[in-house]
């Protein structure tokens, strides 16, 4: 849909990154039937033209729309390998009859799929008939952070005005309706009950951060960071990470909680 914040430092590293842009279907009904087509049929070319102009060896979607729309275009562009990931159970498909029918028929021409989890792998092949031997599990990996300097943690916290003897909870995810910052705020207002002085970081950005930040403003004690590039001193700061995701193959932020030495939730 557009470049993202990491488009940047990556072209300025030498690292070619092109953007084709597609922001999903419009709403099918009446006219939108037809845009939706077209829509579909557009980003299709778009993706076909571009991996005949590169020639790539292998082509990897990541998420549903990049690995259907990826393997569709990469085999009309004669491409020879097309890997597909799964990154999380399968609930956002919502019995979709048109996600699931593109699926299907991009599952026909991708040569391997990836999952992160085998609980991931197992669901997958249950729910999408595909053959065991096309479908892997690579776990997700973080590497171990080195020790945080006490002196950084502690401005950390400082400038986000924490007191040094109050609780910091920490959740670090995408500000999107899945991720269950609702649910999260829910059990804060009964955290709050019991220790007043908590105080619970949500580091993150996404379509739900106005939404998040009105509920947080109501619960109390609730800092909305938005999108950070100091994560790690973050984790280091904290006493507890929470993920209260509604469906997650093996998340990361977990994983760099655990990595950080945090119990987590």
């Amino acid at each position: 849909t557009s470049a993202g914040p990491l488009a940047e430092p990556l072209q300025s590293a030498g690292i070619p990154t092109d953007v084709l842009g597609w922001h999903g279907f419009p709403a099918f009904a009446g006219l939108g039937a037809i845009r939706g087509v077209f829509s579909l049929l557009g980003v299709l070319n778009r993706l076909r033209r571009y991996f005949r102009q590169h020639r790539p060896h292998i082509v990897q979607g990541q998420l549903f729309w990049a690995y259907v729309l990826g393997a569709l275009a990469a085999v009309s562009a004669g491409v020879a390998v097309m890997i597909g990931c799964r990154r999380s159970l399968p609930i956002f498909k919502g019995g979709n009859a048109r996600h699931l029918w593109l699926e299907q028929l991009a599952n026909r021409v991708t040569t391997l799929v990836v999952a992160n989890s085998a609980t991931v792998r197992d669901t997958a092949i249950e729910t999408e008939g595909l053959p065991a031997d096309k479908v892997i599990t690579i776990h997700n990996g973080v590497t171990e952070p080195a020790p945080a300097d006490p002196t950084q943690v502690a401005a950390t916290r400082a400038s986000l005005a924490v007191a040094p003897d109050a609780a910091v909870v920490v959740c670090v995810a995408n500000l999107i309706e899945y991720k269950g910052h609702r649910d999260l705020l829910a059990a804060w207002a009964d955290v709050r009950q019991r220790c007043p002085s908590a105080v619970l970081w949500l580091v993150g950005d996404g379509a739900e951060r106005r939404a998040v930040a009105h509920a947080a403003e109501a619960v109390g004690g609730v800092h909305v960071l938005g999108s950070r590039a100091d994560v790690r001193l973050l984790l280091a700061s904290a006493a507890l990470l929470v993920q209260a995701s509604h469906q997650e193959g093996l998340p990361n932020a977990v994983l760099e909680g655990m990595a950080a030495g945090l119990p987590v939730v």
